[in-house]
C-alpha cells in the first residue's frame, strides 16, 4: 500500500471515529440537557386519562400525578423525594410507574405508607392513553377535572430544588404556577430511538 493510500485510510478512520464519538456524546447527554416533550394541559384526552385515575373517594379533591420510569435516575430521585419530603395537604397523590426496579421496592413501600398510590402502567399505555413519552413528569388536576399543571419538577437539569409541593400550594391558593421543563429520560420506544439512535443508554421497557 502506497503512502497516499495509507494517508487516505488514516484520514477516513479519523473522520469515522470523530463522527461516532460525536453521536455517542450526543446520545449520552441530550435527554438530560434539553427539555423533553410533555403533554399539553389543554388536551382533552390527557384530561380524561388523568381523571380516569381517580377513585370515587377522590372525585372532589385535587389530584397530583407523578409519572415515573423505574430505569430513570431522575425518576429515582423523585421517588426518594416523595418518600422523605413533607407532602402538601388537601390533595390525593398517585405515582404512575413504568417498569420495575428491585432497588426501588423498599422506597416505593415508604411512598405508599405516606398515602400515595402506585399505579403500574406500560410505556405503550403511557404514550397512547396518557400522551406521555418522558419522565419524570408532574401533573396537577383540579376537582373540576381540568389539568392545571403539566411539566417538570425543577427549573434546571438535576436541580436540587424539587418544586412539586410549592407548585401544589400555589395552585390551591388560586395562583398560577409556571410550568417547568421536563428533564429526565425518554420512556416511549419512539422517543428513545430518536434521542438515543445508538441504543447506548436506553433499556427495554414494558
Amino acid at each position: 500500500m502506497g503512502f497516499l493510500s495509507r494517508r487516505r485510510l488514516l484520514r477516513g478512520a479519523f473522520w469515522l471515529w470523530a463522527i461516532v464519538s460525536f453521536l455517542t456524546a450526543s446520545s449520552l447527554m441530550v435527554a438530560h440537557v434539553y427539555a423533553l416533550p410533555k403533554p399539553n394541559a389543554a388536551d382533552r384526552a390527557v384530561e380524561r386519562a388523568m381523571n380516569g385515575l381517580r377513585s370515587p373517594a377522590d372525585a372532589d379533591r385535587w389530584l397530583v400525578v407523578h409519572v415515573l420510569y423505574a430505569q430513570c435516575r431522575c425518576s429515582r430521585r423523585i421517588v426518594e423525594h416523595l418518600a422523605t419530603s413533607e407532602r402538601a395537604a388537601g390533595v390525593h397523590e398517585k405515582v404512575l410507574l413504568v417498569g420495575n426496579n428491585a432497588e426501588l421496592d423498599s422506597r416505593l413501600r415508604d411512598v405508599t405508607l405516606r398515602g400515595l398510590s402506585i399505579v403500574k402502567t406500560t410505556s405503550a399505555e403511557l404514550r397512547d392513553r396518557f400522551h406521555v413519552q418522558a419522565a419524570p413528569l408532574f401533573l396537577v388536576i383540579a376537582p373540576d377535572g381540568t389539568v392545571r399543571y403539566s411539566g417538570g419538577y425543577t427549573d434546571r437539569k438535576q436541580g436540587l430544588d424539587i418544586r412539586d409541593t410549592t407548585i401544589v400550594r400555589e395552585l390551591l391558593s388560586n395562583h398560577a404556577a409556571r410550568e417547568l421543563p421536563v428533564f429526565g429520560c425518554a420512556v416511549s420506544k419512539e422517543l428513545q430511538r430518536l434521542l438515543d439512535p445508538l441504543s447506548l443508554r436506553t433499556t427495554s421497557v414494558p
